[in-house]
């Protein structure tokens, strides 16, 4: 069994819950398999991206658009574990986006002060938002989808319901009508 969570009190909440169940259905778990990984937050991302977006430019400089979008794709899509983040700064994010922003204009080639937006679209790769929703979007569903008594579990327990982790995922899943 894996517990995902964004902070060391969820964690243990989950970890609550679990042991609950546990005693419940007389389960024991192997401590000797147990391992914890801390997941990494918003602010160490824009590093690891930085580095990924200068790598990119300098190898691939002179590859055809095509072969650099799909490199964006693999190399750029992936901001782990993004799903469990609950606490971080606006600025961080939004240093994250515009790193983000200027590896793809770097990669193409563009000046800075060109719109990202058209960049993504015109080249048909997503930007960070619509990345942060599909993550969110997979994992929720996959947990809420989930048959698995412990999952199920978890999912019911206040924990998961009322914490942090469920207010991020409902504010990028659910759009509000203003006006």
């Amino acid at each position: 069994m894996v517990l995902l969570a964004p902070t060391a009190v969820a964690l243990q909440d989950l970890i609550n819950v679990c042991q609950v169940y546990a005693a419940k259905h007389d389960i024991v778990y192997n401590t000797t398999k147990t391992e914890c990984i801390a997941v990494s937050p918003a602010r160490t991302q824009t590093t690891k991206l930085l580095v990924v977006g200068n790598t990119l430019q300098r190898k691939f400089s002179y590859w055809s658009r095509e072969v650099k979008m799909e490199l964006f794709r693999s190399h750029c899509y992936s901001i782990y574990c993004n799903s469990l983040w609950s606490r971080f700064k606006v600025a961080t994010l939004i240093r994250l986006k515009v790193c983000h922003n200027d590896i793809l204009k770097r990669l193409l080639g563009l000046p800075r002060w060109c719109s990202s937006s058209l960049a993504f679209a015109r080249n048909g790769v997503n930007n960070l938002d619509v990345i942060c929703r599909h993550s969110v979007f997979s994992l929720r569903s996959r947990v809420e989808l989930s048959a698995n008594s412990i999952i199920t579990t978890v999912r019911q327990s206040s924990a998961y319901v009322c914490g942090p982790i469920q207010q991020r995922w409902l504010g990028l899943l659910l759009v509000q009508n203003v006006g």
